[in-house]
């Protein structure tokens, strides 16, 4: 039993303005395509895959020659503030349906069988035309439109992700948004954060990080002293510039009292010590 065409409104009234430019199959299905695009609030804008929109009106008819190229339909459609393009490519009996939309980059398609999607160019009624019409409109419906309209909100969705803040990840995992500029030690965790890396290289003294590329002659047990400040017993004052990268020239320890000097071979015994014959 054929189908009444129920899901699909004003078919008639776009019939009758395209009737007279109706030449083959592939014309049919297209004004057919164009009528499910306008129950589902797309506006047509015009011909071409042009990305810009311009002055054009939005309308719920077909544009003048819109089936001029056979070989490729090109229509252009708003809905909301969006512009899609609908590409219809005829190969052999079937048509390849393209639903492009321009600003999030997505595409969907569908194919028809011509011969069994159109039984003949006139008719009294849609199903005397189409007589699958509703399984074909809700083919439209959510293989191509709903379809491209979930993939639309996925890329909505995964570009807000990509934008979000890296210190959002850091403040999930209960940590500082800036640890290498924390006072203190830092802990386990901020040791491996997979999202600080290099951070060290970037504060060449590594407060806070146990990292950094300045040896610190006094180490920890002096936190007061400075090279540039000079160092008692090996550098004078001033003698490394303050910021300055430092290697030292000897051991950090000054505290500890120089070891005493003695002379040469002074752990030797005197000459003659083990001659028995003396």
């Amino acid at each position: 039993m054929a189908s009444t065409g129920r899901n699909v409104k004003f078919w008639e009234l776009v019939y009758k303005t395209v009737e007279k430019d109706l030449k083959k199959k592939e014309d049919v299905l297209v004004a057919f395509i164009h009528l499910v695009l306008i129950n589902n609030n797309y506006r047509s804008i015009g011909l071409g895959d042009s990305k810009d929109i311009g002055n054009e009106n939005a309308s719920e008819l077909l544009p003048e020659k819109w089936n001029a190229d056979s070989s490729c339909y090109a229509l252009r459609y708003l809905s909301g503030d969006k512009l899609y393009l609908l590409k219809v490519i005829p190969s052999d009996d079937n048509v390849v349906v393209n639903l492009i939309n321009v600003q999030d980059v997505s595409v969907n398609s569908v194919t028809f069988n011509v011969s069994s999607a159109v039984k003949s160019l006139k008719g009294d009624t849609l199903a005397d035309i189409i007589p699958n019409c509703n399984e074909i409109a809700n083919k439209i419906q959510y293989e191509l439109i709903k379809s491209i309209k979930e993939a639309t909100t996925q890329s909505c969705q995964a570009q807000e992700h990509r934008t979000q803040p890296i210190a959002s990840d850091r403040t999930r995992l209960g940590q500082p948004q800036h640890p290498g500029l924390a006072a203190g030690p830092p802990d386990w965790q901020a040791r491996i954060d997979p999202f600080d890396y290099g951070h060290a290289d970037l504060d060449p003294l590594g407060r806070g990080t146990g990292g950094g590329m300045i040896f610190d002659p006094m180490g920890s047990r002096h936190p007061g002293i400075q090279p540039g400040l000079g160092i008692p017993g090996q550098l004078p004052r001033g003698a490394v510039p303050p910021g300055a990268r430092f290697d030292p020239m000897g051991p950090p320890d000054i505290e500890r009292q120089p070891r005493p000097r003695f002379p040469p071979d002074s752990d030797m015994p005197p000459p003659g010590y083990e001659d028995v014959f003396k």
